[in-house]
């Protein structure tokens, strides 16, 4: 934890916060807490940018065209899924690398 600690902690991505206390020696049930803990600020900033993205996109009409119907919502659901792929891909990349010797 003094190596978070000192970083700044809250100021740096997930992943990298992630991954420096996978491989610091914090005992697992910690680093599940912590992890957690330390999502929930920036998930519930998230959930509110998305309201009001929800709102404002309501309130220019989105979806209200024949066949526009959704069609932000889904092209921010693949570039989710895209990302969300990516970044597990190289995550996995990195860890492989970070085992072998």
């Amino acid at each position: 934890m003094p190596l978070f600690a000192a970083l700044g902690g809250a100021a740096l991505p997930f992943a990298l916060v992630n991954v420096l206390l996978a491989v610091s020696p914090v005992s697992r049930p910690v680093y599940l807490a912590g992890t957690l803990v330390g999502m929930l600020p920036r998930t519930a900033a998230a959930v509110v940018a998305g309201a009001a993205a929800r709102s404002a996109l309501a309130a220019l009409g989105e979806g209200t065209a024949a066949g526009d119907e959704g069609l932000v919502s889904r092209a921010a659901l693949v570039l989710a899924v895209i990302a969300t792929a990516g970044l597990a891909w190289y995550a996995v990349r990195a860890v492989r690398k970070a085992m072998m010797p």
